[in-house]
């Protein structure tokens, strides 16, 4: 078999997706914690007028690995209006926490930038980011922790959208072709982190977001005018350049 085939087996068996069926329990858990949640905030005043999956399962994005760890990550944006919003951003953060409390969520937290929680009986990790939007479309994150100062909070301009855009639309009018061996690029990256980082202490010094922006950022395509690809090739590139 030659490299670049073990490359592409090696691909398939780390590739994930939202659509693939190994995801399958965690999308629908998504779904239903989701409704929830957005009975909660209509009920508070603030209903979610937009949500969006972020990170690697954004659409277009599609850089998703199956954890060598067993856990499965959901990194989903909440919008909601700014008229509508309080002037606390603490607030809605602790309208997600008690929700994520009634599901059966092991310890939700109100950090900085999101609000997260763990389901264990199914290895699911969830980080949702609050954001309020102008009547310009722009958006602002909620940031701060349950017992921050007045100064340590705020909504705070953010472009979520924009940084999704940039990682589905790489520059260089990249082919099909070169675009997924862009992503398996990515891919191989995140899963060399899981390998080499064996905590999740560890694993957090190395954001798999910046792997991924690094990968399309620095990005060498290796592909033959037959359309052949070369993962080897482009991997070390991509490294070097």
């Amino acid at each position: 078999m030659s490299i670049q085939k073990q490359f592409m087996k090696f691909h398939d068996t780390i590739k994930l997706t939202r659509e693939n069926a190994r995801y399958k329990e965690a999308r629908e858990k998504d779904d239903s914690i989701k409704a929830e949640i957005k009975a909660a905030f209509k009920e508070a005043g603030y209903p979610i007028v937009e949500d969006f999956i972020q990170g690697s399962m954004a659409d277009g994005v599609n850089t998703g690995i199956v954890s060598i760890y067993g856990d499965r990550d959901i990194d989903r944006a909440l919008v909601i209006e700014a008229e509508d919003a309080p002037e606390d951003p603490i607030a809605p953060k602790k309208t997600l926490r008690d929700t994520l409390k009634r599901r059966g969520f092991a310890n939700p937290k109100i950090k900085k930038p999101c609000v997260t929680a763990d389901y264990v009986s199914n290895d699911l990790h969830f980080d949702y980011t609050i954001y309020r939007r102008d009547s310009a479309g722009g958006l602002e994150l909620a940031v701060g922790k349950e017992f921050s100062t007045d100064a340590g909070k705020k909504w705070d301009a953010s472009d979520p959208k924009g940084l999704i855009n940039h990682l589905k639309n790489p520059t260089g009018n990249l082919t099909p072709l070169e675009k997924d061996q862009m992503r398996r690029i990515a891919r191989y990256l995140k899963r060399w982190r899981d390998v080499q980082y064996q905590t999740a202490s560890e694993r957090k010094k190395v954001y798999s977001i910046g792997l991924t922006l690094m990968a399309k950022d620095s990005f060498s395509k290796q592909i033959t005018e037959d359309g052949v690809p070369n993962d080897l090739l482009a991997l070390r590139e991509t490294l070097y350049c």
